[in-house]
C-alpha cells in the first residue's frame, strides 16, 4: 500500500513533538522586546455605580444581580457572583486596551451570607445537593479584566467586571456561609501602549511582595517586579472600612527591580491588591487571594546585643494557638511566616508550634530590627 497525504502529515506532526526524523531550520537570531520608548496611555477613565438586587432560592441560598441584568460569573465549585460585560470601542488604527487598572471604589459587606454555589452536573445525576466547599479567601481575587476576540478580521474587546466577592467563614459547618462583599462603586482606567506597533502583550512578573512595619496603623510594601518593556506604574489597593483606596508606588527607574509603596494604612481587617503596569500598558495583579496579614516588630536595642553571647528576641502572635489549630486540622499549608532579621537575612516557612529561629548576625551590626508578617 502507498502512504497517503494524511499519513505523511500525521508523521510530520508527530516528528515535531519529539521524534528525531525531522528538524526545523532557523537561521534567524532569537528576538526580544525592547523597553518602551514612550509611557503607556490611558484610553478611558470612568466610574461605575452598581445597584445590587438580592434573589433567594427555595433552599434559602441567595445571590445578587446588578443593575437589573441577569449576568453572572458562574465558576465550578464557587459562589455565584454578579457580572457586568461592556463592549469597548476599538479600531484597527488606534491602540487597543492591554489592561484595566482599578483606582478607587466602595463596597458593602454582608456577614452570615448563604451563597448559591455552582456545581457541574449531567442528566444521570440523582443528587442535587449543593457543594460544601469553604474557601477562606475573597473570591474572585480579580474583579476586572479585558477579553479580546477576533471577529471577521476585526478585534472586539470587552470589559468584564465582577462587582462581588465571597469569603467563607463557616469552616467545616454543614451549610457554607460567610461574608458577601458587594462592590457598589468602581473607578478604573483602560491602559494601552503609546503606539499600535508595540508587540508586548505579556504582563509584568511580580516575584516577591514584602510587608514592612512602620507604626501601629501603617506599613510599607516592597516588591520585586520586572518586565521586558520596564515598569511604568505601581498602584496598591487597600480594601478597608467599605472603601477601596489606591496608593501610587515609587518607580525610580523602569528597570529598578525593587519598588516600594509607602504610607499604606493598614489594620488586621484590611485586604491588599497590588497592580503593576509595564511600559506597554499590560497589568499584573497580586492579591494574596484576599488573605489578611499581621505585621509584628521586635526591636533589639544596642545595649541588648553582645558579640560574645547570643541574644534572644521574641515575637508574640495574638491567638497563636487558634491559628496553629486551624492550620493543622482544617487545611494544610494554610498559614506561613516570614521573618526579616534586619541585616539582610530572611527565613520563611509554615507556622508550627514552638517555632524557634536561630540566626547569628555579623559582628559589624550591633543593632537589629526584626519584622515578621504572618498571613492567614
Amino acid at each position: 500500500s502507498t502512504i497517503t497525504v494524511y499519513d505523511e502529515k500525521s508523521s510530520i506532526q508527530t516528528a515535531m513533538y519529539g521524534l528525531p526524523m525531522y528538524e526545523l531550520a532557523n537561521d534567524q537570531a532569537a528576538g526580544g522586546i525592547a523597553a518602551a520608548a514612550q509611557a503607556p496611555q490611558v484610553l478611558q477613565s470612568e466610574t461605575l455605580d452598581f445597584l445590587h438586587v438580592k434573589s433567594t432560592t427555595e433552599d434559602g441560598s441567595s445571590y445578587f444581580m446588578v443593575n437589573g441584568k441577569e449576568e453572572y460569573q458562574a465558576t465550578a465549585w464557587r459562589p455565584l457572583q454578579p457580572k457586568v460585560v461592556m463592549n469597548l470601542p476599538g479600531t484597527d488604527q488606534a491602540p487597543r486596551a492591554r489592561g484595566v487598572l482599578i483606582t478607587a471604589g466602595e463596597y458593602e459587606d454582608f456577614p452570615d451570607f448563604d451563597p448559591v454555589i455552582t456545581k457541574p452536573t449531567q442528566e444521570w445525576e440523582q443528587s442535587n445537593s449543593e457543594p460544601g466547599i469553604c474557601l477562606d479567601a475573597y473570591w474572585p481575587s480579580s474583579i476586572a479584566s479585558i477579553n479580546s476576540q477576533s471577529l471577521l478580521g476585526n478585534i472586539q474587546q470587552y470589559l468584564v467586571l465582577v462587582p462581588g466577592q465571597f469569603r467563607c467563614t463557616s469552616r467545616d459547618a454543614a451549610v457554607v456561609s460567610g461574608i458577601q462583599r458587594n462592590i457598589t462603586s468602581l473607578s478604573y482606567e483602560l491602559t494601552a501602549p503609546a503606539t499600535e506597533e508595540d508587540s508586548d502583550f505579556v504582563p509584568p512578573t511580580i516575584k516577591e511582595v514584602d510587608l514592612h512595619y512602620v507604626d501601629a496603623t501603617s506599613i510599607r510594601v516592597g516588591l520585586l517586579a520586572s518586565d521586558d518593556t520596564g515598569i511604568d506604574r505601581i498602584v496598591l489597593l487597600v480594601f478597608q472600612g467599605g472603601m477601596i483606596q489606591s496608593i501610587e508606588g515609587v518607580v525610580s527607574s523602569p528597570d529598578a527591580g525593587y519598588y516600594t509603596v509607602d504610607n499604606v494604612p493598614f489594620s488586621e481587617q484590611a485586604q491588599l491588591m497590588l497592580q503593576v503596569v509595564d511600559g506597554s500598558g499590560n497589568v499584573a495583579n497580586w492579591s494574596a487571594k484576599g488573605t489578611t496579614a499581621k505585621v509584628l516588630e521586635v526591636y533589639a536595642r544596642g545595649d541588648m546585643i553582645s558579640t560574645l553571647s547570643p541574644t534572644t528576641l521574641t515575637g508574640t502572635i495574638a491567638d497563636f494557638d487558634d491559628l496553629v489549630e486551624e492550620n493543622n486540622e482544617l487545611r494544610e499549608n494554610d498559614v506561613f511566616y516570614r521573618w526579616e532579621f534586619g541585616d539582610g537575612h530572611t527565613e520563611f516557612g509554615k507556622l508550627v508550634e514552638d517555632l524557634s529561629l536561630i540566626h547569628i548576625s555579623e559582628p559589624t551590626r550591633p543593632t537589629a530590627t526584626s519584622r515578621m508578617p504572618s498571613s492567614a
